[in-house]
């Protein structure tokens, strides 16, 4: 099997590479901006850069292309490209995101678009049409993982840790919503059921995250037990009523060996 990770050098990319690395008979990966001789430079709107990547005739492409705020021309121009140049029969695995709101989303409920006012509304939107592209190639899985988190693959903080350390370091309190609940996805456990999927016969759309939802306020006090720190300055607000952004794993449990980890809530009140 011979894999092509684009997006290797990210958050979460780093890790699907050398997950498949481990399991491939070759894996090459990509980066943009990151000078890592590890990986081959690739801007995904070149599209004279897509043909020669693709020369190396992957059986596999994972796309773990991420941009905050170019995500809808990387979908309209790269993304659409790259499937252009894919053989009927390579496998396209494309990682999006919750793309929806309430309580247990299934793989069948509808994304919701958003507004340009709203928050990281290109990331959304943009990812909602990489899956409507994606949908146009026959072989191709779409994994809609919760809310990813944990240490980087060198073992740096991730964004929510650095925050939250800096927060703990100024010596004010930190509020977070108790009756906000949200599915949360550790990002090694999702690299390995992203290497699962990628050697897999399922077609279509897959949630991949922990089964127990919790909320914010429980999240970060046990992103505080991660880091060896204070939970303390840690405090709990609340909305009128209850908000769910959680997702359905009926069908992940189904499908994956993998196993995801829940969000540990033992001892933290």
């Amino acid at each position: 099997m011979r894999c092509l990770v684009i997006g290797a050098s990210g958050y979460l990319g780093r890790y699907v590479y050398h997950g498949l690395k481990r399991e491939a008979n070759s894996c090459l990966g990509t980066c943009y901006r990151s000078h890592d001789s590890e990986f081959e430079t690739l801007d995904v709107l070149n599209t004279e850069n897509l043909i020669e990547i693709m020369k190396f005739k992957p059986d596999v492409v994972v796309w773990c292309v991420m941009d905050a705020n170019l995500e809808t021309e990387i979908s309209d121009n790269g993304l659409r490209r790259l499937i252009e140049l894919l053989l009927p029969e390579t496998r396209l695995v494309y990682i999006s995101t919750t793309l929806s709101s309430g309580k247990d989303q299934t793989e069948e409920d509808k994304p919701i678009v958003r507004k340009k006012d709203e928050y990281l509304a290109d990331y959304v939107n943009g990812k909602i049409l990489g899956e409507a592209i994606v949908k146009g190639h026959h072989n191709h899985i779409i994994i809609r993982p919760g809310s990813i988190y944990g240490f980087d693959y060198f073992g740096k903080k991730d964004v929510r840790m650095e925050l939250l350390n800096e927060q703990a370091l100024s010596g004010q309190l930190y509020t977070r919503t108790a009756n906000l609940y949200t599915s949360f996805v550790h990002v090694e456990d999702l690299a390995t059921a992203i290497v699962e999927l990628a050697d897999h016969e399922v077609t279509g759309t897959i949630n991949i995250a922990g089964e127990r939802p919790v909320s914010h306020y429980i999240f970060t006090k046990h992103l505080a037990k991660l880091l060896e720190i204070s939970d303390e300055f840690i405090t709990a607000d609340y909305r009128p009523d209850a908000e769910y952004r959680t997702l359905s794993c009926v069908l992940r449990k189904k499908i994956l060996k993998s196993s995801i980890s829940d969000v540990k809530t033992q001892a933290l009140t």
